[in-house]
Protein backbone atom coordinates (compact mmCIF):
# COMPACT_ATOMS: atom_id res chain seq x y z
CA UNK A 1 0.00 0.00 0.00
CA UNK A 2 1.31 3.67 0.18
CA UNK A 3 4.39 4.10 2.27
CA UNK A 4 5.24 6.76 4.35
CA UNK A 5 7.84 8.92 2.91
CA UNK A 6 10.81 9.43 5.04
CA UNK A 7 11.56 7.38 8.10
CA UNK A 8 9.37 9.17 11.20
CA UNK A 9 10.54 8.03 14.62
CA UNK A 10 8.65 5.44 16.35
CA UNK A 11 6.72 7.70 18.65
CA UNK A 12 5.96 9.74 16.06
CA UNK A 13 3.84 6.70 14.92
CA UNK A 14 0.06 5.53 15.79
CA UNK A 15 -1.81 2.83 14.75
CA UNK A 16 -5.55 2.38 13.39
CA UNK A 17 -6.92 -1.10 14.59
CA UNK A 18 -8.97 -2.17 11.46
CA UNK A 19 -12.07 -4.03 13.73
CA UNK A 20 -12.87 -6.74 10.40
CA UNK A 21 -12.64 -7.32 6.88
CA UNK A 22 -9.63 -8.37 7.08
CA UNK A 23 -7.02 -6.88 4.61
CA UNK A 24 -9.81 -5.95 2.16
CA UNK A 25 -11.13 -3.73 4.78
CA UNK A 26 -7.46 -2.83 5.75
CA UNK A 27 -6.59 -1.78 1.76
CA UNK A 28 -9.95 0.29 1.57
CA UNK A 29 -9.92 2.25 4.30
CA UNK A 30 -5.95 2.70 3.32
CA UNK A 31 -7.65 3.89 0.11
CA UNK A 32 -9.95 6.35 1.86
CA UNK A 33 -6.62 8.31 3.81
CA UNK A 34 -4.57 8.52 0.73
CA UNK A 35 -7.42 10.15 -1.06
CA UNK A 36 -7.42 13.18 1.79
CA UNK A 37 -3.47 13.34 1.49
CA UNK A 38 -3.06 11.03 4.66
CA UNK A 39 -0.17 9.00 4.15
CA UNK A 40 -0.81 5.64 5.66
CA UNK A 41 1.00 2.02 5.61
CA UNK A 42 -1.09 -1.25 6.25
CA UNK A 43 0.53 -3.51 9.04
CA UNK A 44 -0.19 -7.02 10.14
CA UNK A 45 -0.31 -6.92 14.01
CA UNK A 46 -1.02 -10.27 16.09
CA UNK A 47 -4.43 -9.27 16.38
CA UNK A 48 -5.00 -8.30 13.10
CA UNK A 49 -4.72 -5.67 10.39
CA UNK A 50 -3.87 -1.94 11.26
CA UNK A 51 -3.13 1.54 9.70
CA UNK A 52 0.19 3.17 10.96
CA UNK A 53 -0.42 7.20 9.76
CA UNK A 54 1.60 9.80 10.97
CA UNK A 55 0.94 10.81 15.15
CA UNK A 56 0.00 14.30 13.84
CA UNK A 57 -2.58 13.15 11.19
CA UNK A 58 -4.12 10.84 13.53
CA UNK A 59 -7.09 13.58 14.31
CA UNK A 60 -7.89 13.51 10.91
CA UNK A 61 -7.48 10.05 9.71
CA UNK A 62 -9.84 8.89 12.39
CA UNK A 63 -12.01 11.71 11.42
CA UNK A 64 -12.05 10.68 7.55
CA UNK A 65 -13.03 6.73 8.79
CA UNK A 66 -15.76 7.89 10.92
CA UNK A 67 -17.16 9.74 7.73
CA UNK A 68 -16.19 7.00 5.24
CA UNK A 69 -18.33 4.66 7.17
CA UNK A 70 -21.20 6.75 8.18
CA UNK A 71 -21.81 7.48 4.31
CA UNK A 72 -21.27 3.42 3.45
CA UNK A 73 -23.97 2.55 5.76
CA UNK A 74 -26.64 5.65 4.52
CA UNK A 75 -25.68 4.28 1.15
CA UNK A 76 -26.09 0.56 2.00
CA UNK A 77 -29.24 1.78 4.07
CA UNK A 78 -30.68 3.48 0.60
CA UNK A 79 -30.04 0.59 -1.45
CA UNK A 80 -32.32 -1.41 0.84
CA UNK A 81 -34.58 1.28 0.40
CA UNK A 82 -34.48 0.43 -3.02
CA UNK A 83 -34.57 -3.30 -3.53
CA UNK A 84 -37.82 -2.82 -1.30
CA UNK A 85 -39.45 -0.13 -3.06
CA UNK A 86 -38.37 -2.42 -6.56
CA UNK A 87 -40.03 -5.82 -4.37
CA UNK A 88 -43.34 -3.77 -4.60
CA UNK A 89 -45.79 -5.64 -7.14
CA UNK A 90 -42.98 -7.88 -8.99
CA UNK A 91 -43.92 -9.03 -12.32
CA UNK A 92 -46.01 -11.96 -12.53
CA UNK A 93 -49.11 -11.20 -15.03
CA UNK A 94 -49.01 -12.11 -18.75
CA UNK A 95 -47.97 -10.05 -21.23
CA UNK A 96 -50.04 -11.46 -23.63
CA UNK A 97 -52.78 -9.53 -21.95
CA UNK A 98 -53.29 -6.66 -24.77
CA UNK A 99 -53.92 -9.85 -26.88
CA UNK A 100 -57.53 -10.77 -25.87
CA UNK A 101 -57.93 -7.35 -25.59
CA UNK A 102 -57.60 -6.43 -29.23
CA UNK A 103 -59.37 -9.94 -30.59
CA UNK A 104 -62.29 -8.54 -28.73
CA UNK A 105 -62.16 -5.13 -30.46
CA UNK A 106 -61.08 -6.45 -33.74
CA UNK A 107 -64.36 -8.80 -33.44
CA UNK A 108 -66.65 -5.93 -32.68
CA UNK A 109 -65.18 -4.06 -35.30
CA UNK A 110 -66.02 -6.86 -37.90
CA UNK A 111 -69.39 -7.32 -36.90
CA UNK A 112 -70.54 -3.26 -36.30
CA UNK A 113 -68.04 -2.00 -39.28
CA UNK A 114 -68.03 1.94 -39.81
CA UNK A 115 -70.79 3.58 -38.37
CA UNK A 116 -72.01 3.93 -41.78
CA UNK A 117 -72.59 -0.23 -41.74
CA UNK A 118 -74.59 -0.47 -38.31
CA UNK A 119 -75.62 3.43 -37.25
CA UNK A 120 -77.39 2.27 -34.28
CA UNK A 121 -74.63 0.54 -32.95
CA UNK A 122 -72.78 3.82 -33.05
CA UNK A 123 -75.95 5.65 -31.89
CA UNK A 124 -76.22 3.65 -29.00
CA UNK A 125 -72.66 3.37 -27.82
CA UNK A 126 -70.71 5.97 -28.52
CA UNK A 127 -69.56 8.46 -25.97
CA UNK A 128 -72.03 11.74 -27.01
CA UNK A 129 -71.37 14.03 -23.73
CA UNK A 130 -75.15 15.44 -23.26
CA UNK A 131 -76.50 12.13 -23.17
CA UNK A 132 -73.56 11.15 -20.41
CA UNK A 133 -74.38 14.18 -18.19
CA UNK A 134 -77.61 13.22 -18.86
CA UNK A 135 -77.34 9.82 -17.13
CA UNK A 136 -76.35 7.34 -19.68
CA UNK A 137 -73.00 6.86 -17.89
CA UNK A 138 -72.52 3.28 -19.95
CA UNK A 139 -71.59 4.64 -23.13
CA UNK A 140 -68.35 5.77 -21.20
CA UNK A 141 -67.56 2.34 -21.61
CA UNK A 142 -69.56 1.08 -24.87
CA UNK A 143 -67.55 3.97 -26.63
CA UNK A 144 -64.09 2.42 -25.57
CA UNK A 145 -65.30 -0.65 -27.79
CA UNK A 146 -66.60 0.82 -31.14
CA UNK A 147 -64.09 2.79 -33.89
CA UNK A 148 -64.95 4.69 -36.95
CA UNK A 149 -62.91 2.62 -39.22
CA UNK A 150 -60.08 -0.30 -39.72
CA UNK A 151 -56.61 2.08 -39.46
CA UNK A 152 -58.55 3.42 -35.97
CA UNK A 153 -59.12 0.35 -34.33
CA UNK A 154 -55.88 -1.35 -35.80
CA UNK A 155 -53.63 1.47 -34.43
CA UNK A 156 -55.24 0.93 -30.47
CA UNK A 157 -55.10 -3.15 -31.00
CA UNK A 158 -50.96 -2.21 -31.72
CA UNK A 159 -50.65 0.14 -29.09
CA UNK A 160 -52.96 -2.06 -26.55
CA UNK A 161 -50.56 -5.27 -27.45
CA UNK A 162 -48.19 -2.75 -25.23
CA UNK A 163 -49.09 -0.76 -23.00
CA UNK A 164 -51.86 -2.82 -21.98
CA UNK A 165 -49.94 -6.22 -21.65
CA UNK A 166 -47.03 -3.99 -19.79
CA UNK A 167 -50.02 -3.09 -16.36
CA UNK A 168 -51.55 -6.47 -16.48
CA UNK A 169 -47.36 -7.94 -16.46
CA UNK A 170 -47.48 -5.96 -13.30
CA UNK A 171 -50.78 -5.86 -11.55
CA UNK A 172 -52.08 -8.95 -12.50
CA UNK A 173 -54.64 -9.67 -15.47
CA UNK A 174 -57.77 -9.46 -13.45
CA UNK A 175 -56.27 -6.10 -11.88
CA UNK A 176 -54.51 -4.65 -14.54
CA UNK A 177 -57.74 -5.17 -17.14
CA UNK A 178 -59.77 -3.47 -14.35
CA UNK A 179 -57.98 -0.70 -14.11
CA UNK A 180 -57.77 0.12 -17.54
CA UNK A 181 -60.81 -0.11 -18.21
CA UNK A 182 -61.87 2.28 -15.28
CA UNK A 183 -59.27 4.92 -16.48
CA UNK A 184 -60.91 5.05 -20.33
CA UNK A 185 -64.30 4.79 -18.44
CA UNK A 186 -62.95 7.77 -16.59
CA UNK A 187 -61.27 9.36 -19.25
CA UNK A 188 -64.47 9.50 -21.03
CA UNK A 189 -66.48 10.87 -18.52
CA UNK A 190 -64.64 13.52 -17.74
CA UNK A 191 -64.25 14.33 -21.86
CA UNK A 192 -68.23 14.92 -21.78
CA UNK A 193 -68.29 17.68 -18.72
CA UNK A 194 -65.61 19.57 -20.89
CA UNK A 195 -66.71 19.18 -24.04
CA UNK A 196 -70.37 20.81 -26.22
CA UNK A 197 -73.07 19.21 -25.32
CA UNK A 198 -73.30 17.42 -28.98
CA UNK A 199 -69.28 16.73 -28.57
CA UNK A 200 -69.72 12.77 -30.18
CA UNK A 201 -66.51 10.13 -29.66
CA UNK A 202 -65.76 6.51 -29.88
CA UNK A 203 -62.59 4.23 -29.21
CA UNK A 204 -60.45 2.52 -27.28
CA UNK A 205 -57.28 5.02 -27.08
CA UNK A 206 -59.07 6.38 -23.50
CA UNK A 207 -57.88 3.57 -22.11
CA UNK A 208 -54.90 2.72 -24.13
CA UNK A 209 -53.73 6.35 -22.43
CA UNK A 210 -55.15 5.13 -19.10
CA UNK A 211 -52.61 2.48 -19.49
CA UNK A 212 -50.04 4.95 -19.80
CA UNK A 213 -50.95 6.56 -17.36
CA UNK A 214 -51.36 3.65 -15.15
CA UNK A 215 -47.67 2.74 -15.93
CA UNK A 216 -46.47 6.26 -14.89
CA UNK A 217 -48.18 6.76 -11.57
CA UNK A 218 -46.98 2.89 -10.57
CA UNK A 219 -43.32 4.50 -11.62
CA UNK A 220 -44.17 7.98 -9.61
CA UNK A 221 -44.80 5.86 -6.21
CA UNK A 222 -41.72 3.58 -6.58
CA UNK A 223 -39.56 6.34 -7.39
CA UNK A 224 -40.89 8.77 -4.20
CA UNK A 225 -40.62 5.79 -1.65
CA UNK A 226 -36.92 4.82 -3.41
CA UNK A 227 -34.26 7.38 -1.51
CA UNK A 228 -31.85 7.46 -4.62
CA UNK A 229 -34.30 8.63 -7.13
CA UNK A 230 -36.39 10.47 -5.01
CA UNK A 231 -36.00 13.71 -6.03
CA UNK A 232 -36.76 12.24 -9.86
CA UNK A 233 -39.72 11.07 -8.90
CA UNK A 234 -41.49 13.41 -11.57
CA UNK A 235 -39.41 11.81 -14.73
CA UNK A 236 -42.19 9.23 -15.39
CA UNK A 237 -44.69 11.93 -15.58
CA UNK A 238 -42.19 13.49 -18.17
CA UNK A 239 -41.69 10.66 -20.06
CA UNK A 240 -45.79 9.80 -20.39
CA UNK A 241 -46.30 12.87 -21.19
CA UNK A 242 -44.02 13.36 -23.95
CA UNK A 243 -45.67 9.93 -25.05
CA UNK A 244 -49.24 11.36 -25.02
CA UNK A 245 -47.82 14.31 -26.99
CA UNK A 246 -46.23 11.99 -29.51
CA UNK A 247 -49.13 9.22 -30.02
CA UNK A 248 -52.18 11.08 -28.98
CA UNK A 249 -52.05 14.46 -30.98
CA UNK A 250 -51.67 12.35 -34.62
CA UNK A 251 -53.99 11.86 -37.12
CA UNK A 252 -57.17 13.64 -38.22
CA UNK A 253 -60.21 14.17 -35.94
CA UNK A 254 -58.07 13.16 -32.46
CA UNK A 255 -59.93 13.50 -29.08
CA UNK A 256 -56.95 14.90 -27.49
CA UNK A 257 -58.79 16.02 -24.14
CA UNK A 258 -60.24 12.24 -24.15
CA UNK A 259 -56.76 10.84 -24.08
CA UNK A 260 -55.37 13.47 -21.56
CA UNK A 261 -58.13 12.50 -19.20
CA UNK A 262 -57.79 8.95 -19.96
CA UNK A 263 -54.23 9.79 -19.43
CA UNK A 264 -54.38 11.71 -15.87
CA UNK A 265 -57.29 8.85 -14.72
CA UNK A 266 -54.48 6.21 -15.24
CA UNK A 267 -51.69 8.36 -13.36
CA UNK A 268 -54.32 8.72 -10.35
CA UNK A 269 -55.25 4.98 -10.39
CA UNK A 270 -51.36 4.15 -10.38
CA UNK A 271 -50.91 5.93 -7.68
CA UNK A 272 -53.95 5.11 -5.73
CA UNK A 273 -53.85 0.96 -6.12
CA UNK A 274 -49.56 1.34 -5.00
CA UNK A 275 -50.57 3.29 -2.19
CA UNK A 276 -53.17 1.33 -1.13
CA UNK A 277 -51.35 -2.34 -1.43
CA UNK A 278 -47.98 -3.55 -1.51
CA UNK A 279 -48.39 -6.37 -4.08
CA UNK A 280 -50.46 -7.76 -6.76
CA UNK A 281 -54.06 -9.49 -5.30
CA UNK A 282 -53.56 -13.34 -5.22
CA UNK A 283 -55.05 -15.49 -8.95
CA UNK A 284 -58.05 -15.86 -7.05
CA UNK A 285 -59.01 -12.44 -6.49
CA UNK A 286 -57.41 -11.65 -10.01
CA UNK A 287 -60.36 -13.80 -11.78
CA UNK A 288 -62.79 -12.01 -9.67
CA UNK A 289 -61.55 -8.37 -10.84
CA UNK A 290 -61.35 -9.79 -14.10
CA UNK A 291 -64.71 -11.01 -14.31
CA UNK A 292 -65.73 -7.74 -12.57
CA UNK A 293 -64.44 -6.30 -15.93
CA UNK A 294 -66.10 -8.48 -18.04
CA UNK A 295 -69.14 -8.35 -16.42
CA UNK A 296 -68.71 -4.13 -16.22
CA UNK A 297 -68.64 -4.36 -20.60
CA UNK A 298 -71.26 -6.77 -21.02
CA UNK A 299 -73.87 -4.59 -18.63
CA UNK A 300 -73.16 -1.78 -20.35
CA UNK A 301 -73.62 -2.98 -23.53
CA UNK A 302 -76.86 -4.31 -22.57
CA UNK A 303 -77.83 -1.23 -21.20
CA UNK A 304 -77.17 0.72 -24.52
CA UNK A 305 -79.21 -1.87 -26.66
CA UNK A 306 -82.01 -2.54 -24.28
Amino acid sequence: MNEVSGAPDAEDLALLAVPRGGRKRADEWALVLASQSIPVRVLHAERGWVLEVRRADLSRAEASLAAYTRESREAARARRDEEQAGEEFIPHGPLWAGVPVAIVLLAIFAYGGDPANREWLFTRGSARAHLILEGEWWRCVTALCLHSNFSHVLSNCFAGLFFIGAVCRILGLGLGILLVLAAGTLGNGLNAMLQSPMHNSVGASTAVFGSIGLLVGLSVVRRHRSKLRRKHSWVPIGAGLALLAMLGTAGERVDLWAHFFGFAAGVALGIGVVLGRKEAPPAGVQWLLGTAAVLAILLSWGLALS
